[in-house]
């Protein structure tokens, strides 16, 4: 397959992530991960959300750079993956703690406020990688040796990223990959902004929903009552009604109907 002349795999690609509903946005984008898994031999792929300047308290984020912190990740990795994500977020925290941030976030970060790609060999040569902390003491643990990411940007205050990966002597990627990448992943922008809205960090949210909050209000937009969300995750229609209190004040709106009317 000739990646830049392959238009059509990217459109059944896109057909069939609009079937998925918005409360479903987390299941269209790991379909979408697996897609590219598939036809770009990645050995592992993330999608992970970056958010600026938002009030994270009650939520677990990786500070990244300045005001830029991970908001949530999702996986799509192979099974010979060496490391659980657990195990994974603790050497990253580590490493990081270390040295500081790594020259492919660093790039990542520093071209914020529109959408853009770009492969590890855009930002390091192959002799200064192979000899880097960030390979050695963390991409190599975990099998990994080639990168590329494709970054969507949201809005002003959040960004939506894939990143690819390769293994350990497999090629790295091409200009003909990244564009393929870039241009599928452009397709899809109101999945990347839905993924964000979910989590709190589109704007006009100025604060990021707890991982509760989250699932309170991926039921609610499923068209659940109150009573119904407090069944499905086990707790009490106080506590519900606490959670929608809070999201309705982080989204600035008065009540359900407003806050579907700016989700939808």
């Amino acid at each position: 397959m000739s990646l830049p002349h392959c238009p059509s795999h990217i459109r059944k690609i896109w057909q069939q992530i609009a079937h998925y509903s918005y409360h479903e946005s987390d299941q269209a984008m790991l379909y979408f991960l697996e897609e590219m898994k598939r036809h770009l031999n990645a050995r592992n792929v993330l999608w992970i959300g970056s958010g600026r300047g938002k009030d994270a308290s009650n939520t677990p984020v990786i500070e990244m750079l300045g005001e830029w912190t991970t908001v949530d990740v999702l996986y799509c990795q192979s099974s010979e993956r060496p490391r659980t994500p657990e195990d994974n977020y603790q050497l990253y925290m580590e490493v990081k703690q270390k040295h500081g941030i790594d020259p492919l976030t660093k790039a990542a970060i520093e071209s914020a406020g529109s959408s853009r790609s770009f492969t590890r060999r855009d930002v390091i040569t192959d002799e200064e990688w192979q000899n880097h902390w960030i390979h050695r003491e963390f991409h190599q643990k975990n099998g990994d040796s080639e990168l590329m990411f494709v970054v969507y940007s949201v809005d002003s205050a959040c960004e939506s990223y894939i990143v690819f990966y390769r293994g350990i002597g497999e090629a790295p990627f091409t200009v003909e990959e990244r564009e393929f990448a870039f241009t599928a992943s452009m397709g899809i922008g109101v999945l990347h902004k839905r993924m964000m809205q979910l989590r709190g960090a589109a704007l006009p949210s100025t604060r990021l929903l707890s991982p509760q909050e989250k699932a309170v209000l991926n039921l609610l937009i499923q068209g659940r009552r109150d009573k119904e969300v407090a069944l499905s995750l086990g707790i009490s229609p106080t506590t519900v009604n606490k959670h929608l209190s809070s999201i309705y004040r982080k989204f600035g709106v008065s009540g359900k109907f407003d806050l579907i009317a700016q989700l939808m």
